[in-house]
């Protein structure tokens, strides 16, 4: 009887202790990445760096990243005031929120991917109405998985993000592989041109890279978590903290995008990266 209480005192402490720190990431989260996102709304669509045409991706990024904030805030608000509606809304916005960010995330990279090996299609895609017209066959797609996972429990979620970030990564890889390869490849031509066009694919390639890392980062405990829980290695209690693991990483990590965007306009000095 004594251990029994012990397991119930412990596990009762956890799960406190977990939900503090949950509640804390969102509080943090919030405070960050909601400004952070909105001011780089504000530089794309008032024509700061390269435009809107240009930067259509990370304005949907910014977009989702708002949309993470609200929805991980209505997902706090269900643990502490349940109803099934808004959690059905949290999983809803979480769900596209958690397929929006690795989905325009390789849209960048194939993007960059272009413009350093094909430049003469990426100059054809370059107007803003193909840009659109990607964008919102991304939008469609997002918008049906989330009506999906508005329907499920956390654990699905979690498998579904797993099996649909897999290829996606691989993309990212590639392209990061491929730019690499590019950028040790002599080019034709020297003096200041070829200066030019290899600052520029270093440039393309640490993006990629520093998208890349951010996802390893972010959804390695994903597929970690559906490995073991596929395996019926962890009980229901750990798959609960796994969960509340996993998504505290992914709001931890939401304002990475818009750092990155920042440094690449050069809107943080005291951070920039010497991209180019």
């Amino acid at each position: 009887m004594d251990g029994y209480n012990f397991s119930v005192s412990t596990l009762s402490n956890m799960t406190i202790t977990i939900q503090g720190m949950a509640t804390t990431t969102v509080g943090i989260n919030f405070l960050l990445s909601f400004p952070l996102n909105s001011y780089v709304m504000w530089l794309i669509v008032s024509g700061t760096g390269s435009g809107v045409a240009s930067e259509i991706f990370s304005l949907n990024l910014a977009v989702c990243e708002m949309f993470f904030c609200v929805g991980s805030v209505l997902l706090r608000s269900f643990c502490f005031m349940p109803s099934d509606l808004l959690g059905k809304v949290a999983c809803f916005v979480l769900g596209a929120v958690a397929c929006a960010r690795p989905m325009f995330q390789c849209c960048i990279c194939l993007e960059h991917h272009l413009a350093v090996l094909h430049p003469i299609i990426f100059l054809r895609s370059r107007p803003l109405r193909y840009r659109l017209m990607c964008s919102a066959v991304i939008w469609l797609v997002i918008f049906s998985i989330s009506l999906i996972c508005a329907t499920l429990v956390g654990f699905m979620i979690m498998f579904i993000l797993a099996m649909m970030s897999l290829p996606l990564c691989a993309v990212k890889m590639f392209c990061c592989l491929a730019i690499l390869r590019a950028l040790k490849k002599p080019g034709p031509g020297a003096g200041p041109k070829r200066s030019s066009s290899n600052q520029a694919k270093m440039k393309a390639f640490k993006i990629v890279l520093v998208i890349l890392v951010y996802e390893l980062v972010t959804y390695s405990p994903v597929f970690i978590l559906v490995v073991l829980s596929s395996g019926n290695r962890l009980t229901s209690t750990e798959v609960i903290i796994g969960i509340a693991i996993v998504f505290s990483i992914m709001m931890a990590t939401s304002f990475t995008q818009p750092l990155l965007h920042l440094h690449r306009v050069g809107k943080l000095p005291c951070f920039r990266l010497n991209t180019g």
